[in-house]
């Protein structure tokens, strides 16, 4: 269950200025553990969180790349919020590859991030928020001859940060439990087609977000 501590002021003026924490590698796109990418990579998303999130549509891009088992990848995203201004927010994630290969389908992946977004609230204040997934990502590659299906699952534990600068000046800590998945369609000139899923367990307001997008990966050897 998550945890929150801040002052009654504080938690009006947050819930009025900015939607719920939707996903943390980016604000409103999910949380992507689909395994450390290899070589380079980059993918556009289109992410549409749940009414909880507060959040109307979402417009991500992301590059990658990968060092043997180490992979590294960076999103920025815009998103559109009811009521509000549109926000820019920023994430990155570092993948390290326990189990998989070229010659292995299963694969595991423990996955670490950090995603930041912000904007002003009603009392005039800038708000801050971080947030920093935490989690194992399993997938499966069914290879074809001519397209690849690669479905994958990844539970994690979420940590998020908001903080206040001016007005109230207070800040308030959230733990969450949360889930992601997807299913990746490859074909041998390097394009994905992706789609994503993530929920993030808030008490009875769960947000959550669908996504779909285009990806392209060039083996460099790394």
């Amino acid at each position: 269950m998550p945890v929150l501590r801040s002052i009654a002021p504080f938690v009006l003026a947050v819930t009025l200025a900015f939607p719920a924490d939707a996903a943390a590698q980016a604000l409103g796109l999910p949380v992507r553990n689909a395994g450390a990418p290899r070589g380079l990579l980059i993918a556009a998303d289109i992410g549409v969180p749940n009414d909880a999130s507060g959040l109307g549509t979402t417009y991500g891009a992301s590059a990658g790349i990968g060092f043997g088992l180490l992979g590294l990848t960076a999103t920025v995203a815009r998103s559109t919020i009811e009521g509000g201004d549109a926000q820019t927010s920023v994430g990155a994630t570092a993948n390290f590859r326990l189990i998989g290969g070229p010659l292995v389908p299963f694969s595991a992946t423990l996955q670490a991030g950090v995603g930041r977004w912000s904007g002003s609230s009603v009392e005039g204040g800038e708000i801050t928020s971080y947030s920093y997934p935490l989690g194992l990502g399993l997938g499966l590659t069914i290879a074809s001859p001519v397209v690849s299906l690669k479905p994958w699952l990844a539970p994690r534990v979420q940590w998020t940060r908001v903080s206040e600068a001016g007005a109230y000046g207070a800040g308030g800590t959230t733990t969450d439990a949360a889930i992601s998945g997807g299913i990746d369609l490859g074909f041998i000139n390097g394009i994905t087609i992706r789609g994503m899923y993530d929920r993030v367990l808030n008490d009875g307001a769960d947000v959550s977000v669908w996504s779909v997008g285009l990806g392209y990966s060039l083996r460099i050897g790394l």
